[in-house]
């Protein structure tokens, strides 16, 4: 027998031994105060040479907490820390938001299969989803471009958005055990979309794309793009028509935002009930809402909200209501990096945006470190008609969780370990942290932080 056969069936015996130990400790907690309802999954996005990139798997019980059960291999690089940006003129740190995007992990709508992007060694993987008990890696593929940063699923169908150099789209096609294979005539070049700062390499975060999603029918597709290092390049959202196997058909329609109209930046998006897109503004501090006419140019519902937080990044909707998380403040030379905050607004029935005026719409993330940011969140459905918002505070390596209310107010449930601390975004040295980990010869200190991004869960 080969000694790569001897490895997989090897590999094989333990996935089958860990299935056995952790269904046997499922069980045991099955029908007790502490039962494991669902799962919440967050990627490490760590460049580790030895684990890699990793999946921490997180048990979620009926009352929203969560406990850590394992973790699992990508089989390849996360991006690890942002390097510090010059975009805008003096040194800022950007340590906390690695990817700068929104869905670099995904569930498809069964819940069977999970998708990672690998930002640090261009790949995307595929794994099979033992609820409850463990993550079964299927595979991992080249992403068609440099540095995957978000992912949409359809059907049988996986975009991912590449946001180095110029940006692409790469299709896939999703196998019924979860697998990815390149789907035909499903690559997208978005050099005419993209006109991101190539420094640091492969391109500063702060101008590339940030989201690639299909709209509710599954007829397009939505990219957001922040905007460039150019004057008047404010970030546009483009949208792309799909024919019913999925590929793109024909040129992507761009509708271009405007800082002096409170639309500068475009980064997190998701839909409303009706199919409205509601997007943040990261350069304008704002949230807004568009229809998407027949011609793929984006009508606007009303005038941009203002979310009274600076950076708002990530956005998940549940019902009615629409969360929006806060980068907090960027740190500069003897500045303090303020905390990260969630905001609510609500959705009209016409699209129109207004903000939840009650007590618990807004909370902030307080803590012994001011660098507390808040990064990616999602809603998941609970049972019992409650559902539950979960964000990746990377600094402090935790979970946060809440309870959604009835009346779209936020109770506290805590923050839950597992993940490693960020790298502190205050502190000198990450002010001259210009490398991407995964590029340097000679890592930096920064490299060997956590910076934990991407969260998906049911």
């Amino acid at each position: 027998m080969s000694w790569q056969a001897l490895i997989s069936l090897t590999g094989v015996a333990l996935w089958f031994g860990m299935i056995g130990l952790l269904a046997q400790s499922f069980a045991q907690e099955s029908g007790t105060a502490n039962a494991l309802v669902g799962n919440v999954f967050v990627m490490t996005n760590s460049t580790n040479p030895i684990r890699g990139n990793e999946i921490a798997m997180y048990g979620r019980k009926a009352d929203g907490s969560l406990v850590i059960q394992g973790y699992f291999p990508t089989r390849g690089l996360g991006s690890g820390p942002a390097p510090t940006s010059t975009t805008l003129g003096a040194p800022l740190s950007v340590a906390a938001d690695g990817i700068g995007s929104q869905h670099s992990l995904i569930l498809n709508k069964n819940h069977r299969c999970l998708f990672a992007v690998n930002a640090g060694s261009n790949t995307v993987t595929a794994f099979q989803v033992h609820a409850g008990i463990g993550l079964r890696l299927i595979n991992t593929v080249n992403s068609g471009g440099v540095f995957p940063a978000s992912l949409a699923v359809q059907n049988q169908v996986l975009y991912v958005l590449n946001t180095g150099l110029s940006g692409t789209l790469m299709g896939f096609t999703v196998s019924s055990d979860c697998g990815l294979a390149p789907l035909a005539g499903g690559r997208q070049d978005l050099a005419v979309f993209t006109a991101s700062s190539p420094e640091p390499k492969p391109n500063d975060i702060l101008t590339t794309p940030a989201q690639v999603a299909f709209t509710p029918k599954g007829d397009k597709l939505v990219i957001s793009v922040k905007g460039g290092p150019a004057a008047n390049d404010d970030g546009r959202v483009v949208v792309f028509n799909l024919t019913s196997q999925g590929r793109i058909a024909g040129e992507g329609t761009a509708t271009h935002f405007s800082a002096a109209e409170k639309t500068g930046g475009a980064f997190g998006f998701d839909f409303s009930a009706r199919g409205d897109l509601i997007i943040t503004h990261v350069g304008s501090f704002t949230v807004s809402s568009f229809t998407i006419a027949s011609n793929n140019t984006l009508r606007a519902n009303g005038s941009p909200l203002s979310t009274g937080f600076p950076f708002p990044c990530w956005i998940a909707r549940s019902g009615s209501y629409a969360y929006l998380a806060h980068f907090g403040e960027l740190p500069g030379q003897g500045q303090i990096n303020g905390p990260g905050t969630i905001s609510t607004v609500v959705i009209a029935e016409d699209g129109t945006l207004s903000p939840l005026k009650v007590q618990g719409a807004t909370v902030t993330f307080t803590s012994a470190i001011n660098a507390n940011h808040a990064i990616d969140i999602a809603v998941v459905a609970g049972q019992d008609g409650h559902s539950f918002l979960y964000a990746v505070q990377p600094r402090l390596g935790r979970v946060g969780a809440w309870l959604i209310n009835a009346d779209g107010s936020l109770k506290d449930l805590g923050t839950f370990p597992g993940l490693t601390p960020g790298v502190n975004p205050d502190a000198p040295e990450t002010l001259q942290f210009r490398e991407r980990c995964f590029l340097a010869k000679k890592p930096a200190s920064a490299c060997v932080f956590g910076s934990a991004q991407g969260i998906a869960g049911f």
